[in-house]
C-alpha cells in the first residue's frame, strides 16, 4: 500500500509541477500588469485576451511537466540528460520571453522610450502568436526526444504516443508554424 503512494506521488509530480508552472505564469502576467497599470487593468486584458494566455500557460505548463518527466526518467536510471533534452528546457523558455515581450510595452514609456512602445504595442499580438506556435514546437520537440530515448516508453500515455513517427511530427508542425507565422505577419495581425 506504500509503495501504491509512493509510485502514485512520483508520477504525478510532473503533472503537479506543470501545473503550479503554468500558474505561476498566470501570476506573474497579473503581477506584471499590475504592477505596470493596475489590478483592474490586469483584468481588462485577461478579459480580452484570456484564450492567448491561457494557450501560453498551459503551453508552458506541459512543457515544464514533460522536462521535469525525461529529468525524472534520466535521474531514475542513473543516465545523464540527453544534451537535446536540455535544449528544450531553452526552448520553453523562450517561449515565455516570447509571450512575455509584449508587456515590455507597459514599462517602456516609463523609462522614456515612447518610440519603442509603439513599435512593441504595435506587434503585441504578433509576439502573442510567437509565443503559443512555440509553446507547440516545444512541446513537439521534448516529446521527439523524450521518444529518441526512449524515455517513459512503459508507461500507456507514452506508449500511445511513441506509436507515431513524433520526428516527423515536429517536422510537419514547425513548417506549420513558420505558414501561419508568416501569413499573421502578412494579414497584420
Amino acid at each position: 500500500m506504500v509503495n501504491e503512494i509512493n509510485k502514485t506521488n512520483k508520477a504525478s509530480s510532473p503533472v503537479l509541477f506543470g501545473i503550479a508552472a503554468a500558474l505561476a505564469l498566470l501570476v506573474f502576467y497579473f503581477a506584471i500588469l499590475s504592477l505596470a497599470q493596475s489590478a483592474s487593468h490586469a483584468v481588462e486584458q485577461f478579459k480580452s485576451m484570456w484564450y492567448w494566455i491561457f494557450a501560453l500557460a498551459a503551453g508552458f505548463g506541459i512543457q515544464s511537466a514533460l522536462y521535469i518527466k525525461a529529468k525524472n526518467a534520466c535521474a531514475k536510471t542513473g543516465a545523464m540528460m540527453p544534451a537535446s533534452m536540455a535544449a528544450s528546457g531553452g526552448i520553453s523558455g523562450a517561449s515565455m520571453v516570447a509571450c512575455c515581450a509584449h508587456h515590455i510595452t507597459d514599462f517602456v514609456p516609463l523609462l522614456g522610450i515612447s518610440a519603442a512602445a509603439v513599435f512593441l504595442a504595435k506587434y503585441q499580438s504578433l509576439f502573442i502568436i510567437l509565443g503559443v506556435l512555440s509553446n507547440i514546437n516545444g512541446t513537439a520537440f521534448m516529446l521527439k526526444n523524450m521518444q529518441s530515448h526512449r524515455i517513459a516508453e512503459n508507461e500507456p500515455f507514452y506508449a500511445s504516443l511513441y506509436r507515431y513517427n513524433l520526428s516527423g511530427a515536429f517536422k510537419i508542425i514547425f513548417t506549420i508554424s513558420v505558414v501561419l507565422f508568416v501569413a499573421a505577419v502578412i494579414i497584420g495581425y
